[in-house]
């Protein structure tokens, strides 16, 4: 019992996780669907077991119901997680498809129907002659054992599955999804061998593995827990913890500043034509204060605008626009040196251009040319390689 407080911390963050993914996928809901769903299968599955483990049915009988249902919600899970990544690698999966990778679970939900019946007749026949009812009938029964085996044959398919999706997504220069993907399922791998030793280690010491799986009840905590927090700084799941607290500190800034929306759009269009048409950016001098002098406002409501217009600070936003100055220009030439031509793009500085780019293209400046550019251009580096 004094591990349940564990369990109960892993439902309680598996919801709010749920809440606060919900809420900040505001315009994502697609790609966090099925992270939902994950969550919400997952708590429901851990809730299932506690209520077991408590004792609740004593107080509440007809909860005997819903008991085993945590086995087919389970079946439930890994699924989830892999169309959740397929939506993260932007692989479309058709209506057959989905449906069909249910199946496990659905037939498990069919075949506990009968024995959730069973359980709850027997469990109020007995209580009316002030017996004892015992789980050890529900956890150890043949048919049950069978959809275990799935379900770990299934959790083992998955994490290879989403290896997988983490290779393509790396072959297609997608770095951080890739990274992101093999994150979950180094966290699944994880979840998975964790609760196998510790059923080995306490079978060779003697100690009963109890029925009510204990173990792994405690993993599907640490995976709510290590998945669930780095999603909330996931950009291609949310719009990120962090955006949500700046779009909310934009709101405060936005009444104390009193601009008026017109103004807004205004100094967005300003803004645009200095970046479009004028390329101040093409300045390697240039500051927010330069900025702000261009736009005659002072230096917060320049920053305010670029915050609210281009969703990033100065620096990213100044930096994205040389990075686009430079890559045209590499399209127009057959021959090139790529740290002159980041310098005619307005870069002060062969350190502050390579950090520039791995941050916005995702990979090395040597890198994208050999994997971008056309082999029969002549390119070099200067004296050294800019990576």
């Amino acid at each position: 019992m004094k591990y349940d407080i564990f369990v109960i911390l892993g439902v309680v963050q598996g919801l709010f996780l749920t809440t606060i993914v919900y809420r900040l996928s505001y315009n994502k809901q697609e790609n966090s669907f099925f992270l939902i769903c994950y969550f919400i299968s997952i708590s429901i599955a851990m809730a299932s077991r506690l209520l077991v483990r408590l004792s609740f049915h004593e107080q509440i009988p007809n909860l005997l119901l819903f008991v085993g249902i945590d086995l087919p919600l389970s079946l439930m899970n890994t699924p989830f997680l892999y169309l959740y990544s397929k939506r993260i690698a932007e692989e479309q999966t058709t209506y057959l498809q989905t449906t069909s990778i249910f199946i496990p679970s659905v037939i498990a939900f069919i075949v506990m129907i009968p024995t959730s019946l069973k359980v709850y007749n027997q469990a109020i026949l007995l209580k009316s002659t002030n017996e004892t009812f015992s789980f050890s009938t529900i956890y150890m029964n043949p048919r049950d054992i069978f959809f275990v085996i799935i379900l770990y044959l299934q959790e083992i398919l998955y994490i290879f599955l989403l290896r997988r999706i983490s290779h393509r997504l790396k072959v297609k220069n997608n770095p951080e999804q890739a990274s992101w993907i093999k994150y979950c399922s180094n966290v699944l791998l994880l979840a998975f061998i964790i609760p196998k030793i510790i059923g080995i280690v306490t079978y060779l010491i003697g100690i009963r593995h109890n029925p009510e799986g204990l173990p792994p009840v405690l993993a599907n905590t640490f995976v709510i827990f290590f998945i669930g927090y780095r999603a909330l700084t996931h950009p291609y799941t949310i719009n990120s913890l962090h955006n949500y607290i700046r779009d909310n500190t934009n709101s405060k800034k936005y009444k104390r500043l009193k601009l008026t929306d017109m103004k807004i759009q205004e100094l967005a269009a300003q803004l645009k034509h200095l970046a479009c048409v004028e390329k101040i950016f093409l300045d390697p001098d240039l500051t927010l204060q330069k900025l702000a002098e261009y736009l005659e406002v002072n230096r917060n409501i320049a920053s305010f605008i670029i915050n609210v217009t281009m969703k990033m600070n100065f620096i990213d936003y100044i930096n994205s626009l040389r990075i686009q100055e430079m890559l045209d220009e590499l399209k127009k030439r057959s021959e090139f040196n790529i740290l002159n031509l980041a310098f005619n793009a307005g870069f002060n500085s062969k350190t502050a251009f390579n950090r520039a780019f791995k941050k916005h293209m995702g990979m090395t400046p040597s890198e994208y040319i050999r994997k971008h550019v056309n082999n029969n251009s002549l390119f070099s580096f200067s004296n050294e390689q800019s990576e």
